[in-house]
């Protein structure tokens, strides 16, 4: 009887989506979100201690606004300094996950005006179970409030929205931004309102980092 060997190559895995992830929550106090904040400068930091490469990326924002269609939420990672220059995680990378819902593009308009509510955390992620952009977020649906409900989720697909204005999104590749990056660094979540009447919070947020997974060189024998 003979056998043959077959060998069965893999490198690199994305993780899958709802697998194990690194989590990590700022330890900022709430901040007010003022009308017409002149730039994205409302913001909280998590510095990740962990280094580790890549594979995904999400964000869990716990905020209140009564008109979601004035905001912009927006991730940056800036890369430790303490990493060799030659190492890949030395990038920086920058990612809008909400930009003024409802109001795609510079043609003016107010937005969707349903309202952030403390209760209700929004998940971004690239793989979001509802499968619904951020752009869709306070959609008449909500009914007044986004509660996580079927016709109001509380998980969405980040919107840049590069045209928007005044600030114009970042990262049209979505979390794919950072994956293959080091974790290790300091994260800022921002937040801007761009426009008059409904002052908000940003109370907190996390952060969730999924490794890259190497998967050994395998072989084994068949008959």
């Amino acid at each position: 009887m003979r056998f043959k060997t077959l060998c069965l190559s893999v490198f690199l895995v994305a993780l899958p989506a709802g697998a194990q992830f690194f989590s990590f929550e700022t330890t900022d106090p709430p901040m007010t979100i003022p009308d017409q904040t002149p730039g994205l400068d409302v913001c909280q930091t998590i510095f990740v201690p962990l280094s580790i490469t890549m594979g995904e990326v999400e964000v869990e924002i716990t905020a209140t606004h009564t008109w979601v269609g004035d905001l912009t939420f927006q991730l940056t990672r800036v890369a430790s300094s303490t990493l060799p220059l030659a190492h890949k995680g030395n990038a920086s990378g920058t990612l809008t996950l909400l930009n003024r819902p409802g109001r795609s593009g510079d043609g003016g308009g107010s937005g969707n005006s349903d309202d952030l509510v403390a209760e209700t955390p929004i998940r971004f992620s690239d793989f979001a179970s509802s499968s619904q952009s951020a752009e869709t977020l306070g959609d008449p649906p909500c009914g007044g409030v986004i509660d996580g409900s079927p016709d109001c989720p509380d998980n969405y697909i980040p919107a840049p929205d590069v045209t928007d204005t005044p600030f114009p999104g970042q990262g049209v590749d979505f979390f794919t931004t950072f994956h293959a990056l080091d974790s290790l660094g300091e994260w800022t979540l921002c937040a801007g309102d761009s426009a008059a009447g409904d002052p908000g919070t940003l109370i907190s947020w996390r952060l969730f980092i999924g490794p890259i997974i190497p998967v050994e060189l395998q072989s084994f024998s068949i008959e």
